[in-house]
């Protein structure tokens, strides 16, 4: 009987891998054909496509016309793209869609586009507009490999450009100094549009920009990877190179996704010996709207994208009508479609952004024609009844991503914020934020060019560590607070319940910590390194109630007139001896997990990078297009996560069908052979 168990494991094995496996039978993945075969596995538990670079065309785009991939109406499923890069041919489009999903699992995949979905440039030449002292022209050269056609004011496109030091290719601080606003004022020096010049003001040119700097542009905006109405999502494993905006962005849904070490990182050159992209990605790197639940974001790597690494938000509405219990509402803002539904839990406040009373929904009409603004029907108290008015403001308690955790990320050199979070009962933890320059963490909802909910309650900040953060002009390293049209600060009570604690904030341009419109905030135990401002004291808090400030320690402030805490407005608590002066060794700020980057060029650079926040380096390169087989050419096969050459392909089929037990059948049989003889 013994002999028999060595046979039973081996079948056993065999039969458990009998997993289908999607293989393109070049290095051609049509996207469309991809999934129609996912569609027609109904009833799979998981899926494989075979190892390998491929360039992705798609007949079909779902998704608004924007994604090639899709995946709608699945349940309970793993698909497995383990050591395989999908190239994107068309820079104008997104990647993939999941609608109406439930418990699937997307793993392994690298992705870029066979184009940079954005552009840079080398500044040649600067030169003073004749009897103008307030104007220069800045000559520059689209660098091999990119798009001009995005320094031009492309529809879609935002009109700045982003100026990096060409020796370090850091980009610039206070980078507000050197931003190029204006496209329209380009001017092509030649015939292919790939030497122009730019109308600057003279500040800009005396605050740094100088010959041998590059300007990066924007691309189109596009969504790379999309959920929408989705439950437990994960994505586990996913490297992310370029995209044109959102890296991946969610709407609605009950939410809970998972997103376990994905990275957007900088990625190889798009031409032989070329210069790497200085942007990854255009936008957010999660952008996460109006969920149940939050994500979970963990052991991950945001760097080099030009808006947030991660935005958790909610919809503001106003109350544009009454009748009645029926209230017309308006959204605000940028979203595109709502997500409340019978039963949410609602939270209103008034023109001063003060809440005064809860509501629940128990019917919900949409009006055509009105672009989706509803009007709905509350169950309210007669005594918040008698307090809404026309204007007033409302959010929806259970579409606010609640739940949420962030830890063990890494967020470096990058446009906006690490964080802009709009949900409760979340944590944030063990995060290393490096030179983001909009801010650190914050904890932000917006009436303002952006209308995006919600104040947040129950939150623990602890244990992060903050450098650099907001040398643009915004915040600094953790801030609570509103953004008003107004500039209104709204009286304590809209967040509740915030614990900021065991955080390291070290060199911060602006706020160190600052928290307004709070009750029920505990700050203790963090250290902040200076230099400190005297505009931007250790802790600063206005308009809070039942606070607790103790144990935190202020060293290097550089001076001893530095303002270590600040109350404004009104204030209630406990400051006993909150924030001192400490003596003793500066704390080391830790080393990023994601450190040391492994290579991301196998080309041999002009200008090599010196800085430990990993840019990519320059090369001259003259060669004037972007091909896939460049971009799988140029980077090692040998490092986990890049992008690999293709294999050799047979050219028979489109889609060959395998499974791992094609393998593994036939050596059970010889096993079961040589049982037989024995």
């Amino acid at each position: 009987m013994k002999a028999l168990i060595p046979l039973l494991l081996l079948l056993a094995v065999a039969f458990s891998q009998n997993i289908p496996t999607f293989s393109p039978a070049s290095d051609v993945f049509n996207a469309t054909e991809f999934s129609n075969w996912i569609i027609s596995k109904a009833g799979a538990k998981e899926l494989r496509v075979k190892p390998g670079t491929y360039s992705v065309v798609a007949s079909i785009y779902r998704g608004g016309g924007i994604f090639p991939l899709f995946i709608y109406n699945v349940q309970d499923l793993t698909v497995s793209f383990d050591d395989v890069t999908l190239i994107f041919t068309d820079w104008t489009k997104g990647g993939l869609v999941l609608d109406n999903c439930t418990n699937v699992v997307i793993r392994g995949l690298t992705s870029t586009y066979s184009i940079p979905t954005s552009s840079q440039a080398k500044v040649v030449n600067i030169t003073q507009v004749p009897n103008n002292t307030n104007r220069y022209w800045v000559d520059m050269q689209v660098v091999p490999g990119f798009l001009s056609r995005f320094f031009w004011g492309e529809p879609g496109v935002p009109g700045y450009g982003y100026v990096f030091n060409g020796t370090t290719l850091q980009p610039y601080q206070p980078s507000y100094e050197t931003q190029l606003a204006n496209l329209q004022t380009t001017q092509s020096l030649s015939s292919d549009n790939t030497t122009f010049r730019w109308l600057i003001a003279a500040r800009q040119i005396n605050n740094k920009l100088v010959v041998g700097d590059y300007v990066a542009v924007r691309g189109f905006f596009s969504q790379l990877y999309n959920t929408n109405r989705c439950t437990n999502i994960s994505f586990i494993d996913i490297t992310v190179y370029q995209c044109g905006g959102l890296a991946w962005s969610n709407l609605g849904g009950d939410g809970g996704h998972l997103y376990q070490r994905i990275a957007i990182r900088y990625g190889p050159p798009p031409i032989p010996n070329g210069m790497t992209p200085l942007i990854t990605c255009s936008a957010d790197g999660i952008h996460f709207i109006g969920a149940k639940r939050g994500p979970t974001v963990i052991d991950s790597l945001f760097e080099g994208m030009q808006d947030d690494g991660i935005n958790l938000k909610g919809i503001f509405a106003n109350v544009s009508a009454i009748r009645g219990n029926v209230y017309d509402m308006l959204y605000s803002g940028q979203s595109t479609s709502p997500t409340w539904v019978v039963g949410d839990r609602l939270r209103l406040y008034n023109s001063r952004y003060a809440p005064y009373g809860y509501a629940t929904i128990v019917n919900i009409t949409f009006i055509a024609g009105r672009n989706w603004n509803p009007s709905v029907a509350l169950d309210v108290t007669s005594a918040v009844r008698d307090l809404i008015s026309v204007g007033d403001i409302i959010t929806n308690l259970d579409r606010q991503n609640r739940g949420f955790l962030i830890k063990n990320n890494t967020f470096r050199v990058h446009r906006a914020r690490a964080m802009m979070v709009k949900a409760s009962d979340g944590i944030i933890s063990h995060n290393i934020i490096n030179s983001t320059s909009l801010g650190g963490i914050l904890i932000n909802p917006e009436r303002a060019v952006f209308v995006e909910a919600d104040y947040s309650q129950n939150l623990i900040i602890e244990n992060n560590s903050i450098y650099n953060a907001g040398f643009f002009a915004e915040a600094g390293s953790i801030a609570v607070f509103v953004t008003s049209n107004s500039g209104i600060i709204p009286d304590a009570g809209g967040f509740v319940n915030i614990t900021i604690r065991n955080n390291l904030i070290v060199s911060s341009v602006r706020d160190n910590i600052k928290v307004q419109s709070g009750v029920n905030i505990s700050i203790y135990n963090n250290t902040i390194v200076g230099p400190l401002s005297m505009n931007y004291p250790a802790v600063d808090l206005y308009n809070v109630a039942n606070a607790l400030v103790d144990d935190n320690c202020v060293m290097n402030a550089t001076s001893a007139s530095a303002v270590l805490i600040r109350t404004n407005g009104t204030f209630s608590g406990q400051i006993n001896g909150g924030v001192t002066f400490c003596n003793g060794p500066i704390p080391v700020f830790p080393p990023s997990p994601w450190d040391p980057q492994p290579s991301i060029s196998s080309t041999t650079s002009d200008s090599m990078m010196t800085s430990s926040s990993s840019l990519p380096t320059a090369s001259s390169s003259s060669s004037p297009t972007a091909s896939s087989s460049s971009i799988a050419s140029s980077t090692s096969s040998s490092t986990s996560g890049s992008i690999r050459p293709s294999d050799t392909q047979t050219s028979t089929p489109t889609i060959i069908e395998e499974s791992d037990a094609i393998v593994l059948l036939p050596l059970a049989m010889a096993a079961m052979i040589m049982l037989l003889i024995m």
